[in-house]
């Protein structure tokens, strides 16, 4: 493709005849595919699964360097309010298991995928003795087969089409609705080229029929409908993927953290506990729909909370107070344009672990 434009604009026409598709960016370029996004939302595309690859911002920022800045930015990325998923993988590992599964979730709920990475998880060399998938089933979702009719009345009271959609004579009492309001949000999605499975879409609100709306009714019933799917999911996703606590839970510090800081805190914490200290790495991984009872039960125990980001505003340690009202005072920032190292972090939790007040690290270079 020429431009990013382009390419979320290809992907989600891809992902509405049926492909699996995914694409790819750093954040100028999600910058320029944000309607587009919002796009796949409302049409309840099966996707795309789009990876985020942080740098150093703002604008174009530093292109060549590790940053963790666009966390808020994938939890936000268009007008409105509109569902998708964000996943936050820590490893290579976590990155293989998240992207195939983010295939599944694309499909089954029929919404974009966000998948955050950065220049250190895209160009750190890994030695993996056997890369497996735990969660290695396919799941193409809920598809049109050419069985699924709807009455007509099932459109509700606001629907503004007076047709029908090819799908048999005018006055037939069913028709494939491509946008049905069912029990749980998720209606048979179709592809060009089934029979029966005509289906209008557009960017604006529509009705069941995809015929454009703004009747009130109708609207309150499809913002519930998509909006609805994120409770299906946080329900879906297994626990690992959606948090880990690494430690005992009766530390003495717990540190909160995300994506490619996660194998040097555990290097770091491996090496003092061998002086005797008792400190647990939280690790949140999916970012979006939030798990904000199990992290909140996590954090509510703790005896002292640090998160440490590479960010300067401390973008998680604000998502988390956000959903589960607990305050990360103690926030470790790096936003140099360096990840994090091993002899920093241990550092940074030694003073930390004192009492000591948590600040920013600077990296020391010659």
């Amino acid at each position: 493709c020429e431009d990013e434009i382009s390419s979320i604009n290809m992907a989600v026409g891809a992902a509405h005849m049926g492909v699996r598709v995914a694409t790819a960016t750093s954040g100028p370029g999600f910058a320029l595919m944000v309607e587009g996004i919002g796009f796949a939302s409302i049409t309840e595309a099966p996707g795309p699964v789009l990876v985020l690859y942080q740098r150093g911002g703002p604008s174009t920022g530093m292109p060549t360097r590790q940053e963790q800045g666009d966390l808020q930015f994938a939890l936000h990325p268009a007008q409105g309010d509109f569902p998708h998923i964000v996943t936050a993988p820590g490893d290579l590992r976590e990155t293989y298991q998240d992207i195939f599964s983010a295939f599944n979730w694309a499909d089954r709920y029929q919404m974009p995928i966000i998948v955050l990475s950065d220049k250190k998880l895209a160009s750190v060399y890994t030695t993996i003795d056997k890369l497996e998938l735990k969660y290695d089933k396919i799941d193409r979702g809920e598809r049109f087969t050419g069985s699924e009719w709807t009455a007509v009345d099932a459109k509700g009271p606001n629907d503004s089409a007076n047709g029908h959609n090819g799908n048999g004579k005018p006055g037939d009492v069913k028709e494939y609705l491509r946008y049905a309001l069912t029990k749980d949000g998720i209606s048979p999605r179709s592809r060009p080229g089934i029979a029966g499975g005509r289906f209008w879409v557009t960017s604006d609100e529509h009705d069941p029929d995809g015929h454009i709306t703004e009747g009130v009714e109708m609207r309150m019933a499809m913002m519930h409908k998509r909006m609805g799917k994120l409770a299906l999911v946080q329900k879906a996703i297994p626990q690992d993927q959606q948090y880990a606590l690494h430690g005992p839970a009766d530390a003495e510090l717990t540190v909160v953290a995300w994506g490619s800081t996660k194998g040097t805190i555990l290097d770091a914490i491996r090496v003092l506990e061998a002086q005797g200290k008792q400190i647990n790495f939280l690790q949140c991984r999916l970012m979006k729909p939030f798990p904000a009872e199990a992290v909140g039960n996590i954090l509510r125990k703790a005896k002292r909370i640090v998160s440490m980001e590479e960010n300067y505003s401390g973008q998680l340690a604000s998502l988390v107070t956000e959903h589960t009202g607990v305050l990360i005072k103690d926030r470790i920032n790096k936003y140099d344009g360096r990840p994090f190292s091993e002899d920093e972090v241990v550092r940074a939790l030694t003073n930390a672990y004192a009492g000591g007040k948590a600040e920013a690290v600077v990296t020391h270079v010659r």
